[in-house]
C-alpha cells in the first residue's frame, strides 16, 4: 500500500488514527475532508479490516465514485472496488433487492409529481400544485413530521385543505403499493422500519466493522434512522461541516453532525481548521460571519495560503453589477484567464435574469447548475417509460408516458384506457386489451410487442432498438426538435452500457435523477463560465468566485422568518464565501428590486469590519450615496441594513 499518510497535518492524522468507538470529524470548508476520509480507510485496510466489512456512505454516486477510485490509488484497484462505497439510496436499494423478488419499480421525483398531479385533479387555484404536494410529502417523510404540523409551522394557508391533501397522499401511497412502486423516501423507510427489529439491526451492523458517513450535516432524521441502530454493532466514523448545513428545505438537520458526542455514546469529535483552498484574506469575512451566529460553532479556519482582500462593489442596480461582473470576465479572458476560471453563484436564479443578458450580450459562454438535467428531459423520460413497463407492467404511471407519445392520445385517453389495465397483471394481456380497443391504441399495442421481442438485447442495443421503433412517433411529437433530442440517445445508451439488466439501469435512473457528467451547456472539455445556486454548488470551487445580490432583503431573503431559518441562510452564504481559490468578488445593488423591503430587516453584513474587504462604490451618483456609511444606511431607498 502506498503512503496515505503523507501530507496529512496534524488534525487529519489525529482523526484518521482515532482509536475512538464512534468519531465525529467537523471539517470546516477546504480541509480536506474527503482527503481524510479516504486516509481514514485505507488506515483501517491496513490494520486488518476486510474491505468487504468496510460501508462508505456518501450523497452522491459521484462522490462514492471518487471515494473508491482515490483508495484504489493508495490500495490498489482490487482493494478499492471491494469497498463498500455507495449513498443512502443506493446501500437501502441493494438491501432491499437482496430479499425481494424485485418486480417492484422505483420511481423518481418526477413521477411522483405525475401521480400527484392525476389524485389533485381539478382544485381551486389557491390548492397546491403538485410539485408543492410532491415537497410537503417528502419533506415530512424525511423529517419524521405530521402533515397537519407541517402545514402549521410552514405553510399555514394551506390549512384549510388539510383534509384534501391528506386524502391525496392516501391515494398516492395506495396507488404505489398496487403498482409495485417505491418512491425514494420508501427505499430507505423499509430499511429504516426494519432496523427497529434488534434482529435486523445486529445481522446489518454486525456486516461491518465501519461505517463511514460523508457529509454528515446534510443527514435527515429518516436517515439518522438508519445509523442510530447500527451504533450498538460497527464503528461510525462522520465526516462533514455544521456550517454548511444548507437543506433544511429537504428535512437535513445540522444537530445530527453538531450534537453528535450527545447522540452517540462513547463518541469523540476532533475537528479539521487548516484551510487548503483559500487565501488567509478571504478566511477572515466567513469566520466573522460564523462568530456572529447565535450557535457555537468552536472553529475558525486559517490558512497558510496568502491573497488579497476580497473585494466589496456597491452598485445603484443589479444591471449595472451585471454588466460590470460581465465585462470583466470578458476582460480577464482576454488576458488569458479561462471562462472556466469562474464561478458566479446566486442564492436564488430569480436573481440571475440581469446577468444572463449582459453575459449573452458579450457571447460568454456559461452553463448553469441547480437547473434542467439529463435525465428530465421530455424524451429521455418518453424512452424510460418504455423500460418501466418492460420491468413492471402494471407501471400505471409509465404506461400513462408511453401512451401519449402516439398522435391523437392525449391524457384523458390515456387515463381512460389506463384506467381499463388496471385488473390486468400480464403485459401480454395488457397488449391484447389495447389492440381490441379503438384504432388509436392499436399502434402503441404493436410497437409495445415489437419492443418486448427485443428484451433479450443487451441494455445500450436495447434502447437504440426503442428509439429506432418509435422514431416516427417522435418525429410527429417533438417535430424540428426531434433531430437534436435524438443525440441524446447515445447518452443515455452510454449510460445503459454500465448495467446488466433493466432492472439495474431503472434502479440507478431513480437513485440518481441529476446525473453528474452529463450537464447540459457543456461538458468537462468545454471553457464555460459556471452559474450556480449555492445550494448546486456542493463540492465546487473556482479560482474566480462572484457572489452577487448581497443586499439587505436577500441575505437573508425577507421571507426568513424563525431563527432557524435565519441560521440557515447565514451558513448558505458562509458556503458561497469558501468557495474562492484567489479571487473573491462580493457586490451589491442599492436599488435592487422595485418592492420595499420590510423595515427591520436584518442584515448579514450590517456590522461586518470594514477592514475585511476593500470597499468600492460604483456607479452611484444617481442615488447619492458618497460614503459608505450613507451607502449602508441608505434609508431614502426604504432600505435598513
Amino acid at each position: 500500500m502506498q503512503d496515505y499518510k503523507e501530507g496529512l497535518n496534524p488534525e487529519q492524522l489525529a482523526a484518521v488514527t482515532s482509536t475512538a468507538p464512534h468519531l465525529v470529524v467537523v471539517a470546516g470548508a477546504g480541509t480536506g475532508k474527503t482527503k481524510t476520509m479516504v486516509a481514514r480507510i485505507c488506515h483501517l485496510l491496513e490494520t486488518g479490516t476486510p474491505p468487504e466489512r468496510i460501508l462508505a456512505i456518501t450523497f452522491t454516486r459521484k462522490a462514492a465514485a471518487e471515494l473508491v477510485s482515490r483508495i484504489a490509488f493508495y490500495a490498489g484497484s482490487d482493494i478499492g472496488k471491494r469497498v463498500n462505497a455507495s449513498t443512502f439510496h443506493s446501500w437501502c436499494s441493494r438491501i432491499i433487492s437482496n430479499d425481494a423478488d424485485g418486480s417492484y419499480t422505483i420511481i423518481d421525483p418526477e413521477d411522483q409529481k405525475d401521480m400527484m398531479s392525476m389524485f389533485r385533479g381539478k382544485r381551486p387555484k389557491e390548492f397546491p400544485k403538485a410539485p408543492e404536494l410532491r415537497s410537503i410529502y417528502s419533506f415530512c417523510r424525511n423529517s419524521s413530521k405530521k402533515l397537519g404540523d407541517y402545514l402549521d409551522q410552514y405553510l399555514p394557508k394551506h390549512k384549510p385543505f388539510y383534509e384534501p391533501i391528506k386524502q391525496i397522499f392516501i391515494d398516492y401511497q395506495a396507488a404505489k403499493r398496487r403498482q409495485n412502486l417505491l418512491d425514494l423516501d420508501d427505499v430507505l423507510d423499509v430499511v429504516a422500519r426494519n432496523l427497529e427489529n434488534p434482529a435486523v439491526a445486529s445481522t446489518i451492523g454486525n456486516s461491518y466493522d465501519a461505517v463511514l458517513v460523508d457529509e454528515m450535516q446534510d443527514t435527515n432524521p429518516l436517515q439518522w434512522r438508519l445509523l442510530q441502530p447500527l451504533v450498538e454493532h460497527t464503528s461510525l466514523f462522520c465526516v462533514g461541516d455544521d456550517a454548511q448545513a444548507i437543506y433544511a428545505f429537504r428535512g437535513s438537520d445540522y444537530r445530527f453532525i453538531h450534537d453528535f458526542t450527545e447522540l452517540v455514546p462513547n463518541s469523540e469529535k476532533l475537528s479539521l481548521t487548516q484551510n487548503y483552498r483559500s487565501p488567509s484574506e478571504f478566511l477572515g469575512i466567513s469566520n466573522w460571519l460564523l462568530k456572529d451566529s447565535s450557535i457555537n460553532y468552536g472553529k475558525e479556519l486559517w490558512s497558510e495560503l496568502a491573497g488579497g482582500k476580497p473585494s466589496l462593489r456597491v452598485f445603484s442596480d443589479p444591471f449595472e453589477e451585471a454588466e460590470f461582473i460581465a465585462d470583466k470576465i470578458s476582460e480577464d479572458h482576454g488576458r488569458g484567464i479561462p471562462y472556466r476560471s469562474n464561478l458566479i453563484l446566486f442564492r436564488s436564479s430569480v436573481w440571475r435574469k440581469a446577468l444572463d443578458s449582459a453575459l449573452a450580450k458579450r457571447k460568454i459562454p456559461v452553463t448553469y447548475y441547480g437547473g434542467f438535467s439529463f435525465l428530465q428531459a421530455r424524451h429521455v423520460r418518453d424512452i424510460v417509460s418504455t423500460l418501466r413497463i418492460l420491468h413492471n407492467p402494471v407501471d400505471d404511471i409509465a404506461w400513462l408516458r408511453y401512451l401519449q407519445v402516439f398522435p391523437g392520445i392525449g391524457s384523458e385517453g390515456a387515463s381512460e384506457i389506463v384506467g381499463r389495465l388496471a385488473d390486468l397483471n400480464a403485459l401480454a394481456e395488457r397488449i391484447d386489451l389495447l389492440k381490441a380497443s379503438d384504432l388509436k391504441f392499436r399502434r402503441p399495442a404493436s410497437a409495445m410487442q415489437m419492443i418486448a421481442q427485443k428484451i433479450s438485447s443487451n441494455m445500450s442495443n436495447l434502447i437504440g432498438e426503442i428509439t429506432a421503433i418509435l422514431d416516427g412517433e417522435f418525429s410527429k411529437l417533438y417535430r424540428d426538435e426531434w433531430p437534436s433530442r435524438k443525440s441524446d440517445v447515445p447518452i443515455l445508451q452510454a449510460l445503459a452500457e454500465r448495467e446488466d439488466s433493466i432492472s439495474t439501469f431503472l434502479e440507478s435512473y431513480a437513485l440518481n435523477p441529476f446525473t453528474e457528467g452529463f450537464q447540459r451547456g457543456g461538458d468537462s472539455n468545454t471553457d464555460y463560465v459556471i452559474v450556480s445556486t449555492i445550494h448546486s454548488a456542493k463540492g465546487l470551487e473556482s479560482d474566480i468566485v462572484y457572489v452577487p445580490a448581497l443586499q439587505v432583503g436577500h441575505y437573508p431573503p425577507s421571507y426568513t422568518k424563525s431563527q432557524d431559518e435565519f441560521e440557515e441562510e447565514r451558513r448558505c452564504l458562509y458556503v458561497a464565501l469558501t468557495r474562492a481559490k484567489t479571487e473573491l468578488n462580493l457586490s451589491k445593488a442599492l436599488i435592487a428590486t422595485y418592492q420595499r423591503i420590510p423595515k427591520g430587516s436584518a442584515y448579514f453584513l450590517q456590522e461586518m469590519p470594514e477592514q475585511l474587504v476593500e470597499l468600492e462604490i460604483k456607479h452611484v451618483d444617481s442615488v447619492n450615496a458618497p460614503s459608505l456609511s450613507l451607502e449602508i444606511d441608505s434609508s431614502s431607498f426604504g432600505i435598513e441594513f
